[in-house]
């Protein structure tokens, strides 16, 4: 918990004085998910930038969560916070919404080459859902960022990764002398 205290906060506060901004001008063109979280984190003078890693894929910080479609989760170091970052590997969701449960839905994200990630903002726990401040393309087809709920109850194939910027932990563990 104090790791997030520290870390998760600055990084929130920054996607949530983004998406503020860009409520009240023009929209701002982000050719790729990967390019919005780039920016926010960029805005933490401490955060790591995302890194590219030679054999072409990228990582957002140490992995703290993992989820495979159709399992529960087969990494978790800790629990999701406000502040991590969510990489979504071709995942497809597969379940019913609303109070009664009477309509389905099927919604896939991300792709192999190209993963949906975003900037967690809210996490349930006892429900397994995320929200995430993710960029989206509104009907005018002009980029925008959004809010989206993913319940990872009803991941059904593709991957889920949620990752911490560890040199941060690291960081506040010698200013504080504790995680």
């Amino acid at each position: 918990m104090a790791i997030w205290g520290k870390i998760g906060t600055e990084v929130i506060q920054s996607a949530i004085t983004l998406v503020d901004q860009l409520k009240h001008r023009p929209p701002t063109a982000y050719p790729s998910s990967g390019a919005f979280v780039a920016n926010v984190l960029s805005r933490v003078p401490s955060a790591l930038p995302p890194q590219t890693q030679t054999h072409g894929g990228t990582t957002y910080g140490h992995l703290v969560f993992a989820q495979t479609g159709g399992m529960h989760a087969i990494m978790k170091i800790s629990d999701i916070m406000p502040g991590d970052v969510v990489a979504l590997h071709e995942a497809r969701f597969k379940g019913r919404t609303g109070s009664l449960g009477l309509h389905s839905y099927t919604l896939e994200v991300g792709s192999a080459g190209d993963p949906l990630v975003a900037i967690v903002h809210e996490f349930e726990p006892k429900k397994g859902k995320i929200k995430v401040f993710q960029a989206a393309t509104d009907g005018w087809f002009r980029q925008t960022v959004e809010s989206t709920m993913y319940k990872l109850d009803d991941l059904k194939s593709g991957t889920v990764k949620v990752g911490l910027d560890f040199r941060l932990c690291v960081y506040s563990f010698l200013l504080t002398g504790h995680f």
